[in-house]
């Protein structure tokens, strides 16, 4: 009796001393597993409708325009893809970026946008060659998915300015506020709006450019 008494004890041990090793073991698997990460997913700047063939201007120039590479105000130099829930408040999506930083993307556009005026002897990307010739800068004022209301928006803001670096001149500056519904709730749906406004904004901002870059080749007043 003794003996049975003692065999029963000697396996209870054992069976809590087995259990305390598998629980140790599978906290530690636990703690060495690494945690899972999201998918990040990756969007890009691309107009959702193809820009129009050239169409020659009325008054076409000889100046050659540069296209300086766009700067970007506080929040938005960065790949990571910003959206707004409340006033004052700059949030990043976490599972979603932009393949490059808005400004960067944004310069090849530009670029497209001028020549398919048909306006300029030669649109170039800086840093270009040449020296001498009109200068535009860009700088991203705002590019953001704004959550304030249902459906959310796509709010982008540009400011545009044409620069004659020969004869120390601004000849113009403006800002393009736009935005757009995203037709879905999410960064997916943000990016969607922001290339559906692509075509219709940068074909604006390639008017004001021709608008003010028309009399350049004017013959000086006596």
């Amino acid at each position: 009796m003794v003996q049975t008494r003692w065999s029963a004890s000697v396996e209870l041990i054992a069976g809590r001393v087995c259990l305390m090793v598998i629980l140790t073991t599978l906290a530690a698997c636990s703690v060495l597993k690494p945690p899972a990460v999201a998918e990040v997913k990756t969007y890009v700047l691309e107009p959702a409708v193809a820009p129009a063939a050239p169409t020659p201007t009325s008054q076409p120039t000889s100046a050659v325009v540069i296209v300086a590479e766009p700067r970007s105000q506080s929040g938005y130099a960065t790949a990571r893809m910003a959206y707004v829930k409340r006033d004052y408040a700059l949030d990043y999506f976490a599972s979603s970026q932009w393949a490059d930083t808005p400004a960067r993307m944004l310069q090849p556009l530009l670029v497209n946008a001028l020549e398919a005026t048909a306006h300029y002897t030669a649109v170039l990307r800086a840093p270009a060659a040449v020296a001498s010739g009109l200068r535009l800068d860009t700088e991203v004022v705002h590019m953001e998915q704004v959550f304030v209301a249902q459906p959310s928006r796509m709010h982008i803001a540009l400011r545009v300015q044409m620069i004659d670096p020969q004869r120390g001149q601004v000849l113009g500056t403006r800002v393009f506020d736009v935005s757009a519904p995203a037709p879905t709730e999410d960064a997916y749906g943000g990016v969607r709006a922001a290339n559906q406004m692509l075509t219709p904004l940068l074909k604006d901002i390639a008017a004001f450019c021709v608008s003010l870059s028309s009399p350049i080749d004017a013959p000086a007043r006596p």
